[in-house]
């Protein structure tokens, strides 16, 4: 089974792709540290956004000034107040109520995330990972790609979250082509019961459907042909 976040950090840190980049990574969803630390490890400005109170005071004394850490959740309007919920694992806190176990935790400030761009004058980003449980399509809606395109970006799809607000993986994919991305999406089978272990499928590239519609998984998409083929072929993905 592929690690995605482990094999993004393994391309982004070969020599040619950094040449003459800023490092500049943010997490949406940070939830804990471990998909950030390397980044933080190798000197980049990290931004990072967790909504939960608990875990936000918990990752502060952790990470301390390695990170701007954001208490707000992202979405497509800024300056709303939403509430949060809590689902069967504490990885599956979201702003959708997506199975009949999730319970209000909180209520949470939002933000786009050209807002926050314009807010810290950041007018580069090198990678930009979504975790949301099931929000990611609205956070890359709250992005001006024509100010701000990362150079590579991977956001998570599941239908059976995203449906509540009208929306799926055909058209995440549809935005991100739209906006000039080049995709492969990184196909899981369905979800047995949130907190199990993971079944991959496999990688998809150009396809019009998924194998499997309940599925899950994750998108990674990039700015750039270049990057897109050096990947393919680095990982061997047909």
């Amino acid at each position: 089974m592929p690690n995605e976040h482990k094999i993004i950090f393994d391309f982004i840190h070969r020599p040619n792709f950094l040449k003459d980049k800023k490092k500049i990574m943010i997490d949406i969803g940070l939830y804990d540290e471990k998909y950030i630390l390397p980044y933080i490890f190798e000197k980049w400005n990290c931004h990072a956004f967790e909504p939960i109170p608990s875990q936000f005071n918990k990752l502060k004394k952790k990470l301390g000034s390695h990170v701007i850490l954001n208490n707000k959740a992202v979405d497509i309007c800024s300056n709303q107040i939403k509430e949060f919920y809590s689902g069967p694992t504490m990885g599956t806190s979201s702003l959708i109520k997506f199975t009949k176990v999730h319970k209000l935790l909180c209520k949470v400030n939002t933000i786009r995330l050209d807002d926050y761009l314009k807010e810290k004058n950041i007018k580069n980003v090198t990678y930009l990972k979504i975790d949301t449980e099931g929000n990611d399509l609205p956070i890359l809606k709250s992005i001006n790609f024509n100010e701000c395109s990362p150079i590579l970006i991977m956001s998570e799809y599941e239908n059976k979250k995203s449906k509540h607000l009208d929306y799926t993986w055909k058209d995440q994919i549809n935005f991100l082509e739209k906006n000039g991305y080049y995709n492969i999406t990184c196909e899981y089978k369905p979800i047995i019961k949130y907190g199990g272990k993971h079944r991959f499928n496999k990688f998809l590239i150009n396809c019009k459907k998924l194998n499997y519609a309940n599925g899950w998984g994750n998108i990674i998409s990039f700015k750039f042909l270049n990057d897109f083929k050096n990947f393919c072929k680095l990982y061997k993905i047909k």
